[in-house]
């Protein structure tokens, strides 16, 4: 099953407690059109200095301006992004189906609270024109693309949930298409330079939260889960259609950038992709990697994953993936960025009192850099970095693996989900959550680590904090705030 955040508690034993892998007993889901509380906003901008005010050159128009297929559209470059068409050989291809993205540069990253320290730093990208699907892929779609057999009718419009990096990429080369890159996933998003306050100069402005704008989300804009802990709230149980939720749109017309299933790109995912100190121009991520980025937040992840520059992988278990696909003349550059290595993490997690009887035990590892000092907790809206899911075998210990990306330190959580939880207690988690007793070097692999699992608060545990307790095990997304503070990830 596809795994679901569980929302955080509050509490002087526990300030939080996510976990990965299990569904909570979620509120009823909220209905689109009456939308769950929004995420207040966050109030950080991201840093802004003169070497981003890049020049946005003059638009180019086609030599030819002429509808060859008879579909009522013009070529790119002829009318604005919502009257292109990207194949004026094919009447079936038109604005409806794909939208143009005018070729410029754009502001990628983010270095606000809620940004992940692989989201930085801030700089400009500069892309050749290329267009993107307007929706996710169909279940229908990917079933003849890939084989499968035809979904039923009452899912045929819902989008391909349950893809591999391999599976979307095939689903696009059926097509003729390709993954899009993840900085032509970005701007498509966010929106490029010519679109905001300076439409001649990239400026503040155009560093936009979400694919709608600043407003925070809320299930008008986005299908996640809304509101502020211990009120979160679904948006809907499960995927919606592909062409839901209008009033989300991205700057050109793409629908469901934000939410929904997450989408696959076709850059190898690295940590530190963005300070490469080259220009980027057509940036395709390093040469060679496994791990493949994720982009867009998903139906059961929260306001930080809506976020235009949020950057997600799959070395993290338990996402709905889906795929949107892009069409481009353009051969990606690859970035001058070292192969990503990993290295071996080997321990026990441990219960402190009895034995580990449950569904599963999550084992996550956080960047230290992406913890807070005071706390030693994930800073809300920091992603996890790798993800191990483990059965529960009802032994008082049990060992655990898991491979991370060589260079930072790191720290591991640990939870364990149960069948039944008390009421009001969340199934993921419910058997214990601990934390690695110190940050652990990830320069070469490592073993003898240790984790111990104690009751989250109202399971038994007693008051005040005990040592060596921490966050559960983070959601397939970005960290949660503590009980009692709203998410972070809202617009500025």
């Amino acid at each position: 099953p596809v795994p679901m955040p569980r929302p955080r508690l509050s509490g002087p034993v526990l300030a939080l407690a996510l976990s990965v892998g299990c569904s909570p007993s979620p509120p009823p889901p909220a209905s689109p059109t009456t939308a769950a509380p929004a995420t207040p906003a966050a109030s950080a901008a991201p840093a802004w200095h003169g070497d981003l005010a890049v020049a946005v050159p003059p638009p180019e128009r086609p030599q030819a301006c002429e509808d060859t297929d008879g579909d009522g559209a013009l070529p790119p470059g002829c009318g604005s992004p919502a009257e292109a068409d990207c194949d004026n050989t094919d009447p079936k291809v038109g604005p409806a189906t794909e939208r143009w993205v005018p070729p410029g540069p754009f502001v990628m990253g983010s270095t606000t609270a809620e940004a992940g320290s692989d989201e930085g730093p801030v700089h400009i990208v500069t892309l050749d024109g290329y267009c993107l699907d307007r929706f996710a892929a169909t279940q229908a779609q990917v079933a003849t693309t890939l084989g499968r057999a035809p979904p039923a009718a009452s899912a045929a419009s819902l989008p391909a949930d349950d893809l591999s990096w391999a599976q979307a990429q095939q689903h696009c080369a059926a097509l003729g298409k390709r993954l899009p890159t993840e900085a032509q996933w970005e701007k498509a998003a966010r929106g490029g330079c010519e679109r905001g306050e300076d439409p001649g100069h990239c400026d503040p402005a155009d560093a936009q939260t979400y694919p709608w704008g600043e407003a925070a989300p809320d299930c008008t804009l986005a299908n996640h889960r809304a509101g502020s802990p211990p009120h979160l709230q679904a948006c809907a149980q499960g995927v919606m259609p592909v062409d839901a939720l209008a009033k989300g749109e991205g700057p050109y017309g793409h629908r469901q950038l934000a939410g929904n299933v997450w989408e696959f790109v076709s850059d190898p995912w690295h940590p530190r992709t963005y300070a490469s100190g080259s220009p980027r121009v057509n940036p395709g991520g390093p040469p060679t990697g496994d791990i493949h980025g994720l982009r867009g937040g998903g139906h059961n992840t929260f306001a930080t994953n809506m976020r235009v520059a949020n950057r997600f992988q799959d070395l993290v278990e338990g996402s709905a993936s889906g795929v949107r696909c892009a069409r481009s003349a353009t051969q990606p550059i690859a970035d001058n960025v070292p192969p990503l290595s990993l290295v071996t993490l080997t321990g026990t997690v441990r219960a402190a009192t009895g034995t580990l009887t449950g569904n599963h035990i999550y084992v996550t590892a956080f960047a230290a850099a992406d913890l807070d000092p005071a706390t030693q907790m994930p800073i809300p809206g920091r992603s996890p970095v790798a993800e191990r899911k483990l059965k529960a075998g009802g032994m008082a210990s049990q060992a655990f693996t898991l491979d991370v990306p060589a260079g930072e330190p790191v720290v591991l959580n640990a939870s364990l989900s149960v069948p039944a939880p008390q009421p009001g207690m969340p199934a993921s988690g419910a058997g214990g959550v601990g934390q690695s007793e110190s940050k652990i070097p990830a320069n070469a692999d490592q073993d003898g680590i240790h984790i111990v699992l104690r009751p989250l608060p109202g399971a038994g545990a007693p008051r005040g904090k005990a040592p060596g307790t921490g966050p559960a095990a983070g959601p397939p997304g970005r960290a949660q705030p503590p009980g009692g503070r709203p998410p972070h990830g809202g617009g500025r």
